[in-house]
Protein backbone atom coordinates (compact mmCIF):
# COMPACT_ATOMS: atom_id res chain seq x y z
CA UNK A 1 0.00 0.00 0.00
CA UNK A 2 2.96 2.43 0.75
CA UNK A 3 4.64 1.63 -2.79
CA UNK A 4 1.28 3.05 -4.79
CA UNK A 5 0.85 6.11 -2.16
CA UNK A 6 4.62 6.47 -2.75
CA UNK A 7 3.17 6.13 -6.49
CA UNK A 8 0.57 8.13 -7.04
CA UNK A 9 2.30 11.08 -4.86
CA UNK A 10 5.10 11.38 -7.88
CA UNK A 11 3.31 10.96 -10.57
CA UNK A 12 0.70 14.05 -9.11
CA UNK A 13 3.16 16.32 -7.53
CA UNK A 14 4.53 16.95 -11.16
CA UNK A 15 1.54 17.21 -12.51
CA UNK A 16 0.67 19.95 -10.01
CA UNK A 17 3.33 21.89 -10.03
CA UNK A 18 2.95 21.52 -13.75
CA UNK A 19 -0.74 23.15 -13.92
CA UNK A 20 0.00 25.73 -11.00
CA UNK A 21 2.73 27.02 -12.27
CA UNK A 22 2.26 27.48 -15.96
CA UNK A 23 2.11 31.10 -16.99
CA UNK A 24 -1.22 32.72 -18.04
CA UNK A 25 -1.51 32.87 -21.92
CA UNK A 26 0.30 29.48 -22.24
CA UNK A 27 -2.68 28.33 -23.82
CA UNK A 28 -2.36 30.31 -27.00
CA UNK A 29 1.84 29.27 -27.61
CA UNK A 30 1.88 27.29 -30.75
CA UNK A 31 0.55 26.67 -34.43
CA UNK A 32 -2.57 27.39 -35.35
CA UNK A 33 -4.87 26.91 -38.54
CA UNK A 34 -7.96 28.52 -39.94
CA UNK A 35 -10.88 26.78 -39.56
CA UNK A 36 -12.19 27.70 -42.78
CA UNK A 37 -9.08 28.29 -44.43
CA UNK A 38 -6.20 25.80 -44.10
CA UNK A 39 -4.06 28.24 -46.03
CA UNK A 40 -4.43 30.90 -43.39
CA UNK A 41 -1.95 30.31 -40.13
CA UNK A 42 -0.71 31.29 -36.92
CA UNK A 43 2.46 30.69 -35.08
CA UNK A 44 1.94 32.23 -31.60
CA UNK A 45 5.30 32.70 -29.06
CA UNK A 46 6.03 34.19 -25.77
CA UNK A 47 8.51 37.19 -25.67
CA UNK A 48 9.66 38.67 -22.24
CA UNK A 49 6.66 39.62 -19.67
CA UNK A 50 3.39 39.58 -20.92
CA UNK A 51 4.24 40.28 -24.88
CA UNK A 52 3.50 37.69 -27.73
CA UNK A 53 4.96 37.21 -31.58
CA UNK A 54 2.22 36.22 -33.94
CA UNK A 55 3.65 35.53 -37.26
CA UNK A 56 0.58 34.75 -39.94
CA UNK A 57 0.69 33.47 -43.17
CA UNK A 58 2.63 36.42 -44.92
CA UNK A 59 5.70 36.10 -42.23
CA UNK A 60 5.10 39.39 -41.37
CA UNK A 61 5.72 39.55 -36.97
CA UNK A 62 2.91 40.94 -35.00
CA UNK A 63 3.83 42.46 -31.59
CA UNK A 64 0.39 41.45 -28.60
CA UNK A 65 0.38 41.85 -25.19
CA UNK A 66 -1.81 39.38 -22.60
CA UNK A 67 -4.36 40.65 -20.10
CA UNK A 68 -7.57 39.95 -19.03
CA UNK A 69 -8.10 36.13 -20.69
CA UNK A 70 -7.09 37.34 -24.41
CA UNK A 71 -4.17 38.36 -26.61
CA UNK A 72 -4.29 41.94 -27.71
CA UNK A 73 -2.86 43.08 -30.81
CA UNK A 74 -2.79 47.42 -31.50
CA UNK A 75 -4.01 48.09 -34.75
CA UNK A 76 -4.57 51.76 -36.29
CA UNK A 77 -7.94 52.27 -34.77
CA UNK A 78 -8.28 50.48 -31.83
CA UNK A 79 -7.09 46.78 -30.79
CA UNK A 80 -7.42 43.09 -32.40
CA UNK A 81 -8.51 40.52 -29.58
CA UNK A 82 -7.75 36.92 -29.90
CA UNK A 83 -9.63 34.82 -27.54
CA UNK A 84 -9.39 31.26 -26.55
CA UNK A 85 -11.87 29.27 -26.40
CA UNK A 86 -11.13 26.48 -23.20
CA UNK A 87 -14.41 24.38 -24.75
CA UNK A 88 -13.30 24.24 -28.28
CA UNK A 89 -9.59 24.64 -28.01
CA UNK A 90 -9.93 27.45 -30.53
CA UNK A 91 -8.82 30.81 -31.33
CA UNK A 92 -11.45 33.29 -31.69
CA UNK A 93 -10.78 36.25 -33.42
CA UNK A 94 -12.81 38.78 -35.49
CA UNK A 95 -12.79 38.72 -39.32
CA UNK A 96 -13.63 40.01 -42.44
CA UNK A 97 -17.28 38.35 -42.24
CA UNK A 98 -17.72 37.61 -39.12
CA UNK A 99 -15.79 35.54 -36.24
CA UNK A 100 -13.04 33.70 -37.63
CA UNK A 101 -12.04 30.56 -35.50
CA UNK A 102 -8.70 29.09 -35.44
CA UNK A 103 -7.61 25.15 -34.42
CA UNK A 104 -4.10 23.90 -32.89
CA UNK A 105 -1.78 22.28 -35.90
CA UNK A 106 -1.50 19.22 -35.74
Amino acid sequence: MRIIRTAIASILLPVALAIGCSRPGSEFIGKWVNTANSMDTLEITRGSNDQYQIVGPQDQPIQATYSDGALHVPMAVGTLDLKYDSDTKTIQTPGISGMTEYKRAK
